[in-house]
């Protein structure tokens, strides 16, 4: 897909590669997921010093997903596995923006350009103070800090991905009416996949913090009495 979406920008600035602009596409692509590694190597890099494990790294079309064994057991631990991956993408943002200053016009300066641009967005999307996202984590480490309760740190920072979500899905409305450009099937297509992914994610993990907040209230006794009646039954 990436590919096929580069493919008009590598024509644009080297016409007559035919069927090679969709090899350019890919070897973008290629590059692009491992700046994508890096910002999930990040994480797992600062939650391993930290002392946790990691279960897995996955690369999926949206990004990039970390798996860390166990849970964060501070705001300070929750907030610096979090922030260090947009650090990272914004880093490799600005350093390939460097390089494509000093390269000369023609396809390598355009994707070096295409690089620097999509870790810049990467990292400041990340930021969005959302869950799933790290900028939503970072926000849940801040809740959790003021509040002293981590479960309230996640239901706010889920509702800010489910807001996130809806305006994610009504981004091509807004673009059609307010600045009056069209927006093409690719465009609605993006937007509901990943308003879906949000706000399926956000309301995940705004369910799990709701039934962690309350397990505490249960008190065993009345349980087991409650059991014991309905087995007798």
């Amino acid at each position: 897909v990436i590919a096929w979406l580069f493919a008009p920008l590598v024509d644009e600035v080297q016409p007559g590669l035919g069927n090679l602009r969709y090899l350019v596409g890919f070897l973008f692509a290629v590059v692009l997921y491992g700046s994508v590694l890096l910002h999930e190597l990040s994480h797992a890099f600062v939650a391993r010093r930290m002392g946790f494990g990691i279960a897995s790294i996955t690369l999926h079309f949206l990004g990039g997903a970390t798996q860390v064994k166990g849970e964060a057991k501070t705001p300070r631990q929750e907030f610096w596995i979090a922030v260090v991956g947009p650090i990272t993408s914004l880093a490799v943002g600005f350093a390939a923006l460097g390089v494509w200053w000093v390269l000369p016009d023609g396809l390598v300066r355009a994707l070096v350009q295409a690089l620097a641009a999509a870790n810049l967005l990467v990292g400041i999307t990340n930021l969005l103070p959302a869950l799933p996202l790290d900028g939503g984590r970072v926000l849940k480490a801040g809740v959790w800090q003021a509040t002293g309760n981590v479960h309230r740190g996640t239901i706010v920072a889920a509702w800010g991905g489910r807001v996130l979500a809806v305006l994610v899905l009504l981004w091509p409305l807004f673009q059609s009416q307010v600045l009056q450009v069209s927006a093409s099937t690719t465009t609605w297509l993006l937007m509901v996949i990943m308003g879906g992914f949000l706000w399926t994610s956000s309301t995940a993990f705004l369910n799990h913090a709701r039934v962690r907040e309350r397990l505490p209230r249960l008190v065993a006794r009345p349980l087991v009495r409650h059991t014991v009646f309905v087995d007798q039954s």
